[in-house]
């Protein structure tokens, strides 16, 4: 069976590489089963932007919602999307993937789950949450894991030189972008990419205009601009792969992103964990088997970051075969899920 699908929640417009991963992935795993996408609806977007992006359209065999990062607590995006979820719910089969699930106390949430055709969460602990609402839910890793480049570090013999990329926490990026330009060892780098390819409405243009005048203005005057603009003018790039081959470069990376977590395991390249805004990037720990107090770094101790980058890129050996293990059963069970969300359209 072929068919047409909707995207909701199209992280696409955070500019973001992993976000672009995650629906590259997600439209490649649809297009080689013969489904073809017919629309998509932006993160942040509420059920009053549903005529305006998807009214036109045809109406959809299907609507895939991707979970991401979007369904923890109580932030604006997570209400946003169940109420969008909900509305959708009332006319199309609609399915939920690539989800983290964390301390969801809406009181929209038990209905929505229900209203799934299925549910398959990123990790086990969010599956185990939804689970005990005694709602099924699959689990299959992050999207990301499907399809990517990757390359061989056998040969690596080290530069001595380590990495670390901004996080979805504003005092992080604050403190590891100052520290790291103050740093022989360190370098910085923002996982946004410098032209922003993706626009939702005049926020997209004001976003583009942002991304082009404020690093003019830090390069050529002492106007202080936000570290995210800043990075842009040392270290950005516009092409994913371009951004995973500057990553082979270093000896170990400190992860501030999930998605940067989720590429540095795909490459093979020893990491340190920073806090984030949610459990994601410790429930992928917890995947992998990795002690947390070995592989984990707090915001607090930014200053410890190169001794402790140092032990990871020696005690990262130890759990490297296992890693590309994970990686392979990764893509499997994303597979198979993509099977099983198809498989149940045709009954």
């Amino acid at each position: 069976m072929s068919g047409t699908y909707w995207i909701v929640n199209d992280t696409r417009y955070d500019n973001h590489h992993g976000c672009l991963t995650v629906i590259r992935n997600l439209e490649n795993a649809m297009r080689t089963r013969g489904w073809s996408c017919g629309g998509a609806l932006p993160v942040g977007a509420k059920p009053s932007d549903i005529n305006r992006y998807l009214g036109a359209r045809r109406s959809p065999d299907l609507v895939i919602v991707n979970g991401e990062g979007s369904l923890h607590d109580e932030g604006r995006n997570c209400r946003r999307l169940l109420a969008v979820c909900h509305e959708l719910q009332k006319k199309y089969p609609v399915v939920l993937v690539n989800a983290l699930w964390e301390n969801v106390t809406d009181p929209l949430a038990g209905k929505v789950l229900r209203g799934f055709r299925s549910v398959y969460t990123r990790d086990r602990q969010s599956q185990q949450e939804i689970v005990d609402l005694d709602v099924d839910a699959g689990c299959a890793p992050d999207l990301t894991f499907l399809s990517y480049p990757s390359f061989n570090r056998d040969s690596f013999e080290g530069s001595g030189r380590y990495l670390c990329t901004d996080s979805v926490v504003r005092s992080w990026s604050d403190s590891a972008y100052q520290y790291c330009s103050a740093s022989d060892e360190l370098d910085y780098l923002t996982m946004f990419t410098p032209t922003v390819t993706h626009k939702r409405g005049i926020s997209g243009y004001v976003k583009s205009a942002k991304n082009v005048i404020y690093p003019r203005l830090y390069s050529k005057t002492s106007l202080r601009v936000p570290p995210k603009y800043r990075a842009l003018t040392s270290m950005a790039f516009d092409d994913t792969y371009d951004l995973l081959v500057k990553m082979q470069e270093y000896d170990a990376i400190c992860v501030a992103r999930f998605h940067a977590l989720c590429f540095a395991i795909q490459q093979g390249i020893p990491f340190l964990v920073a806090d984030t805004n949610s459990r994601k990037s410790i429930s992928l720990l917890a995947e992998l088997g990795m002690p947390e107090d070995r592989f984990t770094i707090a915001r607090t101790e930014i200053a410890d970051l190169p001794e402790r980058l140092e032990f990871v890129s020696s005690a990262y050996n130890s759990f490297r075969s296992s890693n590309e293990i994970f990686c392979v059963k990764a893509a499997e069970s994303i597979n198979s899920m993509f099977d099983q969300i198809i498989g149940s359209e045709q009954h």
